[in-house]
This record gives structure tokens, sequence and C-alpha cells, in this order.
């Protein structure tokens, strides 16, 4: 499996991460037969990579690492700083908002969780930081 590199310099990498692949490895390491973002794009570029964030295993998008331990420290104060800000969508099919309880999920309010009752559907909508 090769990355889908989507942007890279001499300082930092982004992948575009699919579902069912962790960003770094879980706590059983090698033994832990899922694919992981972090180890797949250090094979494939030959050089240890440094992740700046992590997105969940169910999650697909953009994720970003550094090429030095200077970069990274360099990312981390950005993603510390909110410097740069995530943006998650989420695509579901249609919820009857009578059947659907609604609640918030970030601390500035900024985001909504929609669950229809009695299902897994989930709608976020709004920015997340």
């Amino acid at each position: 499996m090769s990355p889908n590199i989507i942007f890279k310099n001499q300082h930092f990498v982004i992948v575009d991460k699919p579902v069912a692949t962790l960003s770094v490895p879980s706590r059983l390491g090698r033994q832990d037969p899922r694919p992981v973002a972090g180890i797949i794009l250090q094979e494939f570029l030959g050089i240890q990579v440094y992740p700046l964030h992590r997105l969940d295993e169910d999650t697909s998008g953009l994720l970003m690492f550094g090429l030095s331990a200077a970069a990274s420290r360099a990312g981390n104060q950005w993603f510390e700083g909110h410097q740069i800000l995530k943006t998650y969508e989420a695509l579901s099919r249609p919820i009857d908002p009578a059947d659907a309880t609604v609640g918030r999920l970030s601390k500035d309010g900024n985001a909504n969780l929609c669950v229809a009752k009695g299902e897994p559907t989930k709608r976020v909508s709004g920015n997340l930081l």
C-alpha cells in the first residue's frame, strides 16, 4: 500500500488517510494487523516521520507529518496555538428532526451532533478546533 501524498516539501508532508487506517501505531505496535498511515508513509519515504495530529481510525482526511524533529516542534506549536484549524464534515442519510437528539460537541458551541434515535447515524456541522 502506498500513501496518497497531497503535499510535500522539505519540512512537511500531508497525506489523505483512508477510513480503517490508524494514524499512528496502537499500543500493540507491530502486533496490531491494522494499517497505520505513519508507518506506511515512513516506509514509502525511507525516513522517520513525525505525526502532528491524529484522525480516528474510522475518519478519512488529511494528516500532516513533520519530516524532522524541528519541523515537528514547529507544526505542533501551530496546532496548539490554533494557527491550523481542523474542519470536519460528515455525510449522512437524511434524518427526520423529530427522531433526532441534538447535543454540542465543541467547547465554543460551533458544532452539533445529531443522532437518530436507535440508529448509529451521526451528522456533524460547524467547525471544530
